[in-house]
């Protein structure tokens, strides 16, 4: 089983990675009720005997009725990790979630902070921080990687429109390459509202920050905050008109008196820890928690973070769980990114919301829906027209209770209503993991590499404009780092906008110009 390192870097990225957190600690709580050990849970947590703090080893097959009790109670829970690196230059955020109900996962050896902040400049988080704590940096990444037997991916989560995560994250990603060319790096990049942003210099962090990655990171998955922000506020308006009241059952853990059934404490720990918000629901009930009413109270930017974390985990469910067409997740860059340059992933979810925020069975979308939901706007993670835009690659990657049948008829449907590149034209890679996301029968992540990125970078590049040419607040950067940075920068986007353009304006050459080619390479 293969493993993954998840880099949280900066306030957004470490929330988003507290809900990362708490929703994977809820999914496998959902299918190992006995708090094992097993190869799911190895993907993204190390065991530690709780005595002598050695590496415990994961049990292959859980499901395997032949494992004896004894056997079973040497890899119950005992002290569990996760593969995670937490990186702030404020100490606040990285404080809260060690004192949270998830903070038992992370120990001061996954943790490099400071106290003061990179005040939303991103060349004081790349070129200060970046050079201050290199080495401690490498020492935390480093000891991750080698307590992982088959680490196969860097999951960087950051946002570009700050200073700590645009610019430490963007030196990060660059580290990763240097020291680990061969690992895959992907990053999880939180582009800002480019029209409503509270944040002024973030066109400059931004534009900085993708110049960066399109050097260092394999594959970039953007999500909008604007995206998000109105995909939370859409969902939250029919869970209001629908249901005042919240109830998960997937979590009720009830034993009735008399019931001698052993109980793993810390698989009730991992349970308690794991009550939280799924995707976009309301604050657990009273009672349903021993933790303080300050862990129970939603925080901002809650709903959108957990959108976020649920992509995530679709992403990286088959690396963890069984299914009939499984999809490694080094597959994703290899199918998609059919250019090295060309690597920005566009991610839709479907359904929005589970069962618990819809208990009416007559809220469940139909399969077929589904699919069709997860190419519309409304679904889209990015203010992207997928529809209307040409698409180089697409991957489907479902979970649940789908036949492969589903999805080849449904690809039948789709096909006519989008326009895929003439040399690519079955450019679809799909992938079904048995089990289901939290809540949800089935689900569906649809992964696209599409032109309409052009549009994001066109906003992007209008609002570094409006600052660049008055040289507004240049003198704050151009302490730290050259201004070349900046038309670097500035190429960078120019370069992506003009290739998604040519792509998108491709036509099939003539015949002619076929036999020409033909010519070519065999004479």
């Amino acid at each position: 089983m293969s493993q993954s390192i998840f880099i949280q870097v900066g306030q957004c990225g470490n929330q988003i990675g507290w809900r990362f957190w708490d929703l994977a600690l809820k999914e496998h709580a959902q299918v190992n009720p006995n708090g094992v050990y097993d190869e799911a849970m190895s993907s993204f947590f190390r065991n530690l005997d709780a005595k002598t703090g050695r590496p415990m080893e994961p049990i292959n097959h859980l499901s395997d009725p032949s494992l004896s009790s004894t056997f079973m109670k040497q890899h119950k829970l005992s002290d569990l990790r996760a593969r995670c690196v937490l990186v702030d230059m404020e100490e606040n955020v990285i404080n809260q979630i060690r004192a949270s109900p998830q903070g038992f996962l992370f120990k001061d050896d996954q943790l490099v902070m400071s106290n003061s902040g990179s005040g939303n400049n991103w060349a004081v988080g790349y070129s200060e921080y970046g050079t201050a704590y290199h080495n401690a940096l490498l020492d935390v990444i480093r000891h991750q990687a080698e307590v992982c037997d088959s680490l196969q991916t860097f999951i960087l989560c950051h946002s570009i429109g700050g200073g700590t995560g645009s610019g430490l994250g963007s030196y990060i990603c660059s580290l990763l390459r240097d020291e680990f060319p061969n690992i895959y790096r992907f990053s999880t990049a939180i582009f800002p509202n480019c029209k409503d942003d509270d944040v002024i210099t973030s066109p400059y962090n931004s534009l900085l920050s993708l110049n960066a990655l399109n050097e260092s990171a394999d594959c970039v998955f953007p999500l909008d905050n604007k995206a998000l922000s109105e995909i939370c506020e859409r969902i939250s308006q029919k869970i209001t008109k629908t249901s005042s009241s919240y109830k998960d059952s997937t979590l009720k853990f009830k034993l009735k008196e008399g019931n001698q059934k052993e109980v793993d404490p810390l698989s009730l720990k991992v349970r308690e820890a794991s009550i939280r918000h799924t995707i976009v629901d309301s604050c657990f009930s009273k009672g349903q928690t021993t933790h303080s009413s300050e862990f129970n109270k939603a925080r901002p930017f809650d709903y959108m973070n957990n959108l976020v974390s649920q992509m995530l985990l679709n992403l990286t469910s088959s690396m963890r769980f069984p299914g009939d067409l499984n999809v490694d997740i080094n597959e994703i860059s290899m199918n998609l990114v059919p250019f090295p340059k060309l690597k920005y992933i566009i991610s839709s979810l479907s359904p929005l919301y589970t069962l618990a925020n819809h208990p009416n069975s007559s809220f469940l979308r139909g399969i077929d829906q589904m699919f069709s939901d997860s190419f519309s706007k409304e679904n889209s993670l990015v203010n992207a027209d997928l529809k209307n835009n040409k698409f180089l690659a697409c991957a489907l990657m479902l979970r649940g209770n789908v036949e492969i049948s589903d999805i080849r008829r449904n690809i039948e449907k789709l096909k006519p209503q989008l326009d895929f590149i003439y040399w690519n034209q079955e450019g679809w890679k799909t992938g079904i993991c048995s089990t289901p996301a939290l809540g949800q029968p089935y689900s569906l992540l649809t992964l696209s590499n599409n032109c309409s990125m052009k549009d994001t970078f066109k906003e992007m590049k209008r609002s570094f404009i409006k600052l660049y040419k008055r040289k507004a607040n240049l003198h704050h950067y151009t302490q730290y780092i050259d201004q070349d940075y900046f038309q670097n920068a500035l190429n960078t986007v120019n370069d992506l906008m003009n290739d998604y353009s040519s792509l998108e304006n491709a036509i099939p050459p003539t015949e002619t110009e076929m036999n020409q080619w033909r010519k070519s390479i065999l004479y």
